[in-house]
């Protein structure tokens, strides 16, 4: 027998026993961090779990009426499943400055986030931001292909969406003059208006005579809205064609907005007094497809 065998084996003993004890150690070091970071009120990194949320505190997977998700598929399953109302907010968080105007006026106001749950509204964020940290992975070239197929070509887009056929029903338009009050009044009587038979099948004999009345009493005060809109827009068109100076525009802009709200003032209070019917008829409405 070669007389070298016996050195060659001790050799390969002796490595098996040093890399039995460097795994100890490092065993022994990972179990010390975890019980001085359990100590702490921490979690090591080996023990964290997979995030739930982005940092913009928006859900990665799954659904829950009146809370944000990542998660489209799951959103309209949901929406589809429940019969409730589907919102999809095509946006760009970290750049858009509409996003922001909206994000101040509407979602991040306890008006907005009290209302989306208890009406049960179905929230799908489909974020295109530049920080791609505040998304899942593979989520903004799939966002960008909903855009394009879903016909979202400015942010923020708010569309409320039909869960069955997949399809915008509409589309809300962010302005100086959005508020939470009249985003939530938009997507109210969008989704009624669209409800089979519309809300008045759902609302008392009584109600539904008021509800009646009150639209015919609308009714002349949104043509004389829509009228003074046309002849703003058209003013705004000649006078920016004649290339007036800053301050000309600014002053027209000024005496602009008051005539438009002039205008809209006694359409508002009306729309107020209606969104009193919708809400009773949402309420309706939703307290028959949970109970199916």
């Amino acid at each position: 027998m070669n007389r070298r065998m016996p050195l060659f084996i001790a050799f390969l003993l002796l490595l098996a026993l040093v890399g039995v004890a460097v795994f100890s150690s490092s065993s022994a070091r990972q179990q010390d961090a975890d019980a001085e970071a359990a100590g702490n009120g921490t979690v090591s990194k080996a023990a964290q779990p997979a995030a739930t949320h982005t940092p913009d505190g928006v859900r990665i997977r799954g659904a829950e009426p009146g809370e944000w998700t990542h998660d489209w598929d799951a959103a309209r399953d949901l929406a589809r499943k429940e019969g409730l109302p589907l919102l999809a907010l095509f946006t760009a968080s970290d750049w858009n400055r509409w996003h922001k105007y909206l994000a101040a006026r509407v979602l991040d106001t306890p008006e907005w986030k009290d209302w989306a749950k208890r009406r049960r509204i179905v929230l799908a964020w489909l974020n295109i931001p530049n920080d791609e940290s505040l998304l899942p992975p593979g989520a903004k070239p799939r966002n960008m292909a909903l855009a394009r197929e879903l016909g979202a070509t400015a942010y923020p887009a708010a569309l409320l969406i039909a869960p069955v056929a997949g399809r915008p029903i509409d589309r809300y338009h962010v302005t100086g003059a959005t508020t939470a009050e009249e985003f939530i009044s938009w997507l109210q009587t969008t989704w009624l208006d669209n409800w089979p038979g519309g809300p008045k099948p759902l609302l008392s004999d009584e109600d539904r005579a008021a509800l009646e009345a009150l639209r015919e009493e609308a009714a002349p005060h949104e043509k004389e809205y829509d009228r003074v809109l046309r002849e703003e827009n058209d003013a705004h068109a000649a006078l920016v064609a004649q290339k007036p100076a800053t301050e000309a525009l600014t002053a027209w802009a000024k005496e602009s907005d008051a005539r438009i709200a002039a205008a809209r003032a006694p359409l508002d209070a009306l729309r107020r007094k209606i969104d009193v019917y919708y809400a009773k008829a949402m309420d309706a409405a939703l307290s028959r497809e949970t109970s199916r």
